[in-house]
Protein backbone atom coordinates (compact mmCIF):
# COMPACT_ATOMS: atom_id res chain seq x y z
CA UNK A 1 0.00 0.00 0.00
CA UNK A 2 1.26 3.51 -0.60
CA UNK A 3 0.13 6.75 1.32
CA UNK A 4 1.11 10.14 -0.06
CA UNK A 5 1.36 12.98 3.11
CA UNK A 6 1.24 16.53 2.61
CA UNK A 7 3.96 17.52 5.61
CA UNK A 8 3.78 21.03 4.36
CA UNK A 9 2.43 23.05 1.57
CA UNK A 10 5.58 22.43 -0.74
CA UNK A 11 6.94 19.04 0.62
CA UNK A 12 5.17 15.93 0.14
CA UNK A 13 6.07 12.36 1.43
CA UNK A 14 5.12 9.18 -0.36
CA UNK A 15 5.45 6.17 1.96
CA UNK A 16 5.10 2.39 1.00
CA UNK A 17 3.88 0.28 4.05
CA UNK A 18 4.53 -3.03 3.87
CA UNK A 19 2.24 -4.70 6.84
CA UNK A 20 4.21 -7.87 8.29
CA UNK A 21 2.64 -9.95 10.55
CA UNK A 22 4.31 -10.19 14.12
CA UNK A 23 4.13 -14.26 14.55
CA UNK A 24 7.08 -15.84 15.45
CA UNK A 25 6.14 -17.67 11.42
CA UNK A 26 6.76 -14.34 9.99
CA UNK A 27 10.15 -13.90 11.02
CA UNK A 28 12.16 -14.82 8.22
CA UNK A 29 9.60 -12.42 5.89
CA UNK A 30 10.15 -9.82 8.00
CA UNK A 31 13.79 -9.64 7.55
CA UNK A 32 13.41 -9.02 4.15
CA UNK A 33 11.02 -6.39 4.29
CA UNK A 34 13.16 -4.12 6.93
CA UNK A 35 16.33 -4.35 4.84
CA UNK A 36 16.28 -0.79 3.01
CA UNK A 37 13.50 0.47 5.13
CA UNK A 38 13.84 4.41 5.74
CA UNK A 39 11.26 4.34 9.01
CA UNK A 40 9.17 1.78 10.50
CA UNK A 41 6.06 1.81 12.53
CA UNK A 42 6.35 -0.64 15.42
CA UNK A 43 2.55 -1.86 16.69
CA UNK A 44 1.49 -3.66 19.41
CA UNK A 45 -1.98 -4.22 20.61
CA UNK A 46 -2.85 -2.30 23.92
CA UNK A 47 -5.15 -5.28 24.78
CA UNK A 48 -2.62 -7.87 24.86
CA UNK A 49 0.17 -7.47 27.45
CA UNK A 50 2.76 -10.24 25.38
CA UNK A 51 2.51 -8.40 22.44
CA UNK A 52 4.52 -5.28 24.01
CA UNK A 53 7.09 -7.77 25.24
CA UNK A 54 7.09 -8.88 21.62
CA UNK A 55 7.66 -5.83 20.09
CA UNK A 56 10.93 -5.23 21.63
CA UNK A 57 12.39 -7.98 19.65
CA UNK A 58 11.00 -6.62 16.04
CA UNK A 59 12.77 -3.51 17.36
CA UNK A 60 16.18 -5.28 17.40
CA UNK A 61 15.30 -7.32 14.14
CA UNK A 62 14.79 -3.27 12.28
CA UNK A 63 17.74 -2.30 13.71
CA UNK A 64 19.65 -5.47 12.43
CA UNK A 65 18.78 -5.41 9.02
CA UNK A 66 17.37 -1.76 8.54
CA UNK A 67 20.36 -0.28 11.11
CA UNK A 68 20.40 1.19 14.22
CA UNK A 69 19.60 5.02 13.69
CA UNK A 70 16.23 3.50 11.90
CA UNK A 71 13.76 5.82 12.85
CA UNK A 72 10.66 3.67 14.10
CA UNK A 73 7.62 4.79 16.22
CA UNK A 74 6.06 2.77 18.93
CA UNK A 75 1.88 2.49 18.64
CA UNK A 76 -0.05 1.29 20.96
CA UNK A 77 -3.00 0.16 18.70
CA UNK A 78 -6.86 -0.77 19.87
CA UNK A 79 -7.05 2.69 22.17
CA UNK A 80 -11.15 1.80 21.40
CA UNK A 81 -11.31 -0.89 23.41
CA UNK A 82 -9.39 0.23 26.44
CA UNK A 83 -12.68 1.19 27.91
CA UNK A 84 -14.41 -1.80 27.36
CA UNK A 85 -11.29 -4.42 28.43
CA UNK A 86 -9.14 -1.71 30.71
CA UNK A 87 -5.09 -0.78 29.59
CA UNK A 88 -2.72 -3.64 30.27
CA UNK A 89 0.21 -1.52 29.18
CA UNK A 90 1.07 1.08 31.46
CA UNK A 91 1.68 3.59 28.70
CA UNK A 92 4.61 5.39 31.10
CA UNK A 93 6.22 2.29 30.20
CA UNK A 94 5.70 2.54 26.21
CA UNK A 95 6.96 6.07 26.52
CA UNK A 96 10.18 5.35 27.95
CA UNK A 97 10.94 2.68 25.94
CA UNK A 98 10.26 5.00 23.01
CA UNK A 99 11.67 7.83 24.56
CA UNK A 100 14.67 5.61 25.61
CA UNK A 101 15.01 4.80 21.62
CA UNK A 102 14.87 8.55 20.84
CA UNK A 103 11.30 8.06 19.74
CA UNK A 104 7.69 8.80 19.98
CA UNK A 105 4.49 6.58 21.72
CA UNK A 106 1.63 7.27 19.87
CA UNK A 107 -1.62 5.19 20.74
CA UNK A 108 -4.37 4.80 17.56
CA UNK A 109 -7.64 2.94 16.61
CA UNK A 110 -7.44 1.38 13.69
CA UNK A 111 -10.95 0.89 13.76
CA UNK A 112 -12.19 4.13 14.67
CA UNK A 113 -9.11 6.19 13.23
CA UNK A 114 -7.79 7.60 16.18
CA UNK A 115 -4.22 9.13 16.14
CA UNK A 116 -3.53 6.76 12.38
CA UNK A 117 -3.10 10.04 10.24
CA UNK A 118 -0.80 11.50 13.10
CA UNK A 119 1.03 8.16 13.60
CA UNK A 120 2.20 8.40 10.13
CA UNK A 121 3.07 12.25 10.17
CA UNK A 122 4.91 11.87 13.20
CA UNK A 123 6.97 8.70 11.26
CA UNK A 124 7.43 10.80 7.92
CA UNK A 125 8.60 14.00 10.43
CA UNK A 126 11.05 11.14 12.18
CA UNK A 127 12.30 9.84 8.48
CA UNK A 128 12.75 13.90 7.39
CA UNK A 129 15.17 14.95 10.84
CA UNK A 130 17.07 11.65 10.42
CA UNK A 131 17.95 12.74 6.54
CA UNK A 132 19.14 15.72 7.82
Amino acid sequence: MSKTLHISPNKIAKMTIWDIGGQERFKFLRQSFYEGSHGALLVFDLTRTATFYEMKSWLVELQQSAGIETPFLLIGNKADLIEDIGECIDPNEAKMFAEHYNSIYIETSAKSGINVEDAFLQLAHLMINRKR
